[in-house]
């Protein structure tokens, strides 16, 4: 056996003739030093990639004093609007700094470790333990796994039925926010819940929000007014906006959007993170995450600046609520009073009140414009800085991570390869087109052409030669 003809990587599996174990040490010397080489050869490559950094820093500064003076350099803006430009770009470049040094970092660690650099997608997908199809840790898996997927982008989960059915649910303007009360809910339990998924539940719930009660509901109301008015008459109140929608599913929209991101919003603190895709990372290169600092509060650890600048954007929404539940009071006390009505109650029943209803939750829907843009894969990582996640088979929350290209490429190509054999083998020719015979022993096919095979130049039969290599892949 040759020493390099072997199944075991350190060489174990040589076998040794004289007892002394002289090939397995040649083996393992030469192999420890083409490690060494290795190392030190990747090493030099980090050391290099370290000089850019000033360089890199120098770029970003560079494009952001040329973006300030893009937006600012008109001598007719005001002296007030110019400041707050200047303070907003500084602020955003913060998060764009932030976002470039840690794919630095990312870059660094991979020229380090080579092809150990990164957790392989197997081990990421058999994490945690399999649940019992049927139990409730079954079920939450199997709805997670579909909906929060660690593997599929979204257009994988285009490809999956139930995908697609818990999305037309999670549009649905009345059934919005049931769906992601329970999203949320498996997402919490068993817990700690984690960070990147109580981020996007913040983000989905108002982009849905924004396309569902906002364009969708914008784009029918305006569509019930053109039908139900008419010269010298309307039905309004049995066909107008809001005329057929049931006021307490309204007022559970408005106010259960807003509820659920608080609540996300307050669970944000004492959420977790899964593990990255870094492999054997010592725990020393992630200790200035940028998210603050971590106290002890009732046994939990609670970590300051979870959600990124998120944070603001949820006061945000605060006053787009105020706004919203304000017109609507304000507007029904003013119609309450100039009618015959005699009860609040009573009040809330009429087409009125639920056309104001309707109109208010579009409002407040159509005020959710910024979260549907930071929703955006780019913007989404720099305004929140947190690590993409989803969910395996198990239920657990895992680094989110797409299956390698070149892996689907050769399924794909083993699988035309296959389908192509079959129906070759199917007409009798082999992959040259020739025409087959089976041979003597009535198990050996050959096409009789010229061939050279095993070094033998004649024809591919059983009595001038050995097959061709088309007749052996036959």
């Amino acid at each position: 056996m040759s020493i390099f003809r072997h199944e075991q990587q350190d060489g174990s599996d040589i076998s040794s003739i004289t007892g002394l174990g002289v090939r397995r040490n040649i083996y393992q010397a030469v192999r420890c030093v083409k490690k060494g080489v290795s190392a030190k050869r990747r090493s030099a490559k980090a050391k290099l990639f370290d000089l850019t950094t000033p360089i890199r820093n120098q770029v970003v500064l560079s494009l952001r004093e040329s973006v300030k003076s893009q937006l600012t350099d008109d001598p007719a803006m005001w002296p007030w609007f110019r400041r707050w430009a200047r303070i907003t770009v500084d602020n955003f470049w913060v998060d764009i700094k932030k976002e470039i040094d840690r794919a630095a970092a990312d870059t660094r660690h991979e020229l380090l470790r080579g092809k150990h650099a990164w957790r392989r997608h197997e081990s990421i997908g058999e994490q945690g333990e399999t649940p019992w199809t049927w139990s409730p840790c079954g079920m939450r898996a199997f709805l997670l796994h579909h909906v929060l997927p660690y593997d599929k982008s979204i257009f994988g989960c285009l490809y999956d039925p139930v995908y697609l059915l818990l999305l037309l649910v999670s549009f649905l303007p009345d059934g919005r926010v049931l769906f992601y009360t329970l999203l949320l809910m498996l997402i919490c339990l068993p817990g700690p819940a984690d960070e990147y998924q109580l981020v996007q539940i913040i983000l989905q719930v108002k982009a849905a929000q924004f396309v569902s009660s906002g364009v969708f509901l914008a784009f029918f109301g305006g569509m019930q007014y053109y039908m139900c008015v008419e010269e010298y008459k309307h039905t309004c109140d049995v066909a107008g906006p809001g005329s057929r929608n049931s006021t307490t599913l309204g007022l559970v929209d408005i106010f259960g959007s807003c509820l659920l991101i608080w609540v996300s919003f307050l669970v944000l603190p004492i959420s977790g993170r899964s593990e990255g895709l870094r492999d054997d990372v010592d725990s020393s290169e992630d200790e200035d995450t940028g998210f603050g600092l971590s106290t002890k509060c009732c046994g939990l650890e609670v970590h300051q600046g979870r959600g990124g600048r998120l944070n603001r954007m949820l006061y945000y929404d605060l006053f787009c609520f105020l706004l919203s539940t304000c017109t609507l009071v304000v507007l029904e006390a003013w119609k309450y009073h100039k009618s015959d009505v005699p009860s609040i109650l009573q009040h809330c029943e009429t087409w009125q009140f639920r056309a104001t209803l309707f109109w208010s939750r579009v409002l407040y829907s159509f005020l959710a414009f910024p979260f549907f843009v930071i929703n955006l894969p780019v913007l989404n990582s720099i305004f929140t800085h947190t690590e993409p996640t989803g969910y395996n088979k198990n239920g657990q929350a895992v680094p989110y991570n797409l299956p390698p290209v070149d892996e689907l490429q050769s399924e794909g190509e083993n699988c035309k390869e296959g389908v192509l054999s079959s129906s070759l083998r199917q007409a009798g020719v082999n992959d040259r087109g020739n025409p087959v015979k089976v041979g003597r022993d009535g198990k050996t096919f050959y096409c009789g052409k010229p061939s050279v095979a095993a070094g033998w130049t004649g024809n591919c039969g059983p009595n001038d030669g050995p097959q061709c290599p088309s007749c052996q892949n036959y």
